[in-house]
């Protein structure tokens, strides 16, 4: 029985990308709750952009980091990156919790009013 060839190609290089992407999507709906924020004078969209922003600074360090090395085919997934991206995927889902509610209570209180 022959061994299955793993396939070298570019799956570095799509991972790389595939993070370039989340994270100037998470930097276009920072800049998007920060603008907002500021003509609104809402502190809590500020405060979510902010926070969002410093996101994709720690997204770029883990990036810089991680595609730095050499990549081989026995490269798994390691503990630290799974971390990072449940993390990631925390900070948007509260984000977009903490958006939503907002919302909500701005339709509230003009229902209201």
């Amino acid at each position: 029985m022959k061994p299955i060839n793993k396939d070298p190609g570019l799956q570095s290089e799509r991972t790389l990308m595939s993070w370039f992407r989340t994270s100037l999507l998470i930097l276009a709906m920072s800049l998007l709750f920060f603008k907002i924020g500021r003509e609104t004078e809402e502190t809590v969209l500020i405060t979510i952009g902010a926070g969002l922003i410093f996101v994709v600074i720690g997204i770029s360090f883990c990036n810089k980091n991680r595609f730095k090395q050499s990549f081989q085919n026995q490269i798994t997934v390691g503990h630290l990156e799974v971390i990072v991206k449940k993390l990631l995927s925390i900070a948007v889902f509260v984000s977009a919790n903490i958006y939503g509610m907002y919302i909500i209570s701005k339709i509230i209180s003009n229902n209201s009013l």
